[in-house]
């Protein structure tokens, strides 16, 4: 993306000269793009890092035109409520921003034509033309903005060309486009975080205060365990409060809070499993699975379930399946979560299908008792 021309910034100025300064319309984007950038800086960046090493450097347009997609269709239904139908939007603004960068650099990039189709396939630069010589060219992943957010105005940012993402870890919170070997092993390009989020929501509630959970344990917002997992200085400064005040139940959180945490939470369980063959190799939903089950600790599944591993390399998913619903786990957790769990990794479906399959009774083979206490 590139800052408007010269002649454009003229006709602009001149309208706001002969009116009365600028529209309504045009201070109401201003204070909505405040917005944006707000939440790119205190939410986007610090979940899922910075360009050019975040995921969405390497996505096409459609890429982030199908994000948005994804927003609208459950602005409606967001289990989460209004508010975050709220926080959907911004997203959704900033991945319309990302798109008609990505858009814009691939028709000025592209050799001159006149059919704008054979613009959008075109894969060589020209990078000789006069214009980039004289101005320099800016991508709405690049900007950097001045320390006061309350004009963002762009200025240009030297970012390194991008990686080839080919030999990256897999990453499942965000978007993952690394490819590997087998379908077992496709990350999907239009995959997105609410889909892992939104299942540990439903398995973990959401509560903005501690409290004890079935084992007495104080825990807040989405499965948070404060005792053995007490916040870091940063989420302390993000939440305005300290391990100790919501323990004391001085303070609370909000839902953008308890995301927030979860997300941290995620974050690290996916670091702890990723490097283990019995977990990189999985497909994206049978990855959900497992991270589902980790919600416990992820120490505990390393060491302690060694034979359910050991199917999991021999992909004998349905034995995996039924080795977790014959655990632990799966006597501490209610039914309908471990089910869940046990039908993705044993068919491979994503959390809203395996739920619909629960509640239809359609298990298949995998058979589930509840011990008597």
């Amino acid at each position: 993306m590139c800052n408007p021309t010269k002649e454009e910034l003229e006709a602009r100025d001149e309208t706001i000269s002969a009116g009365e300064g600028p529209s309504n319309r045009g201070m109401e984007w201003l204070q909505f793009s405040e917005r944006v950038y707000t939440h790119i800086q205190l939410y986007t960046v610090p979940s899922y890092g910075d360009a050019p090493k975040d995921q969405v450097e390497s996505w096409s347009d459609v890429e982030c035109v199908k994000q948005i997609g994804k927003y609208v269709e459950r602005y409606e239904t967001n289990p989460r409520g209004r508010q975050e139908c709220l926080r959907d939007l911004l997203k959704a603004a900033h991945y319309a921003c990302l798109a008609w960068g990505k858009l814009y650099e691939k028709l000025h990039s592209a050799p001159e034509t006149d059919e704008i189709a054979t613009q959008m396939q075109a894969t060589t630069v020209d990078t000789s033309r006069k214009e980039e010589e004289e101005t320099p060219s800016y991508t709405i992943i690049g900007l950097q903005f001045p320390d006061d957010p309350a004009l963002p105005t762009a200025v240009p940012a030297e970012a390194p060309a991008p990686t080839p993402r080919a030999n990256e870890e897999p990453v499942i919170v965000g978007v993952d486009m690394a490819v590997k070997g087998g379908d077992e092993g496709v990350r999907h390009p239009d995959f997105d975080a609410m889909d892992l989020e939104e299942m540990i929501t439903d398995h973990e509630g959401e509560v903005l205060h501690v409290y004890p959970d079935s084992k007495q344990i104080p825990t807040i917002g989405i499965g948070r365990n404060v005792r053995d997992n007490p916040l870091t200085p940063a989420e302390e400064q993000y939440l305005g409060a300290t391990t100790a005040e919501l323990m004391s139940g001085k303070k609370t959180i909000t839902q953008e809070g308890a995301l927030f945490l979860l997300r941290n939470d995620l974050d690290k369980i996916r670091q702890s499993l990723t490097g283990y063959p019995w977990f990189d190799n999985l497909s994206v939903h049978r990855q959900h699975a497992l991270i589902d089950v980790c919600m416990m600790g992820s120490k505990k599944f390393i060491t302690g379930f060694k034979e359910t591993q050991a199917h999991i390399v021999n992909r004998e998913f349905v034995d995996v399946a039924q080795h977790l619903l014959a655990s632990k786990w799966a006597q501490d957790v209610k039914e309908k979560r471990a089910m869940e769990v046990a039908l993705m990794m044993a068919f491979d479906i994503p959390f809203k299908e395996a739920s619909r399959r629960y509640h239809a009774r359609e298990w298949g083979e995998l058979t589930y008792v509840k011990k008597a206490a």
